[in-house]
Formats: C-alpha cells, sequence, structure tokens
C-alpha cells in the first residue's frame, strides 16, 4: 500500500516539475467582474483603465496566454501561458497610455485574456490579442477595441514576470 502512495506522490511531483519547465500554468478562473455595458460610437476613445486608483489597495495583474495563440504570439512576449505584474508604477502607466478606438467589431476567436485585481478582487477582465501584426482587447461590455498608439499593449504586456505555480485559482 504504501509503494502506491510513494508511486503517486513522484507521478505527481513529476507532472508539477515538468508544468513549471515547460511554462505550463493550469489557471482556473473563479471571480469574475461585474460588467458594465455603455453605449459608444465608431471612432470613440476609451480609456478602460481610466477609472482604477492603482495607488489605493492591492493591485495585480495576470496575463493569461492561449497555447493556440504562440504561433502568431508577438515575439517580445514570453511563450509562458500565466504572467504576472504588481509594478504599480507601470499600471499608472498603462493607464495614461492604454487608450483604445471603438470600432463596433467584435473577434469571436479571443482566447487570451488580462485580469486585473484590486484587494484579491476582479475588477476587471477582458479577452487580449497580442499577435505580431494585430493587438486589441475583446469584451461583451465594450466589443473589439484598438489601441490608438501601435504596440502600446505589447509594450506593456511584455512587463509581465512569468508565474511559476503549476495551478493557479484566479
Amino acid at each position: 500500500m504504501n509503494k502506491i502512495y510513494i508511486i503517486i506522490f513522484f507521478t505527481i511531483l513529476l507532472v508539477i516539475l515538468i508544468m513549471m519547465f515547460t511554462g505550463t500554468t493550469i489557471v482556473l478562473s473563479v471571480d469574475e467582474p461585474e460588467k458594465n455595458v455603455e453605449n459608444f460610437k465608431k471612432g470613440d476613445t476609451l480609456d478602460i483603465l481610466g477609472k482604477f486608483n492603482f495607488n489605493e489597495g492591492d493591485w495585480c495583474a495576470y496575463l493569461v496566454l492561449s497555447r493556440s495563440d504562440y504561433t502568431n504570439l508577438n515575439n517580445l512576449l514570453p511563450k509562458r501561458n500565466c504572467l504576472k505584474l504588481e509594478d504599480k508604477d507601470l499600471m499608472n502607466r498603462m493607464k495614461q497610455e492604454w487608450k483604445m478606438k471603438y470600432t463596433e467589431g467584435d473577434v469571436a476567436t479571443v482566447e487570451s485574456y488580462i485580469v486585473f485585481y484590486k484587494n484579491g478582487k476582479a475588477i476587471f477582465k477582458s479577452g487580449i490579442v497580442l499577435d505580431q501584426n494585430k493587438e486589441g482587447f475583446q469584451s461583451s461590455s465594450f466589443g473589439w477595441i484598438e489601441p490608438i498608439t501601435k504596440n502600446i499593449i505589447v509594450k506593456y504586456c511584455k512587463e509581465f514576470k512569468p508565474v511559476y505555480w503549476p495551478i493557479l485559482i484566479l
């Protein structure tokens, strides 16, 4: 009987080590932010982080990348499926520079996403595209939006740090 427990223990340990070194984190999302749907007109400028005060509270952001996005993923980003940002100064710069253009469109197959947490509660979540030729956000709140400044999303997402935990519950 003890032999079975030892085999199970080492199997689990081996799986965890493989996940850590291959850049795979199992991400379980359990907390969803409130959805606020607003009416926009094509061409409107959206300030998606404008209402957040990153100087108050404990903030962090997670970038969860789908493996299917790796083929077209911008080369400046690491090939890991979960990245984290805790730098409030960087979040404040993102707030200033992430100005988006409302397109009236939708992108159906966005699997990667970004989520901002304040004091352990999800405050903002959106699908994200970080391809070599295209970047933007997709959400049921605003549809597809693109940055006014080219490559501004990648500029900040490349500063996120890899998460090495094999399992992460968000």
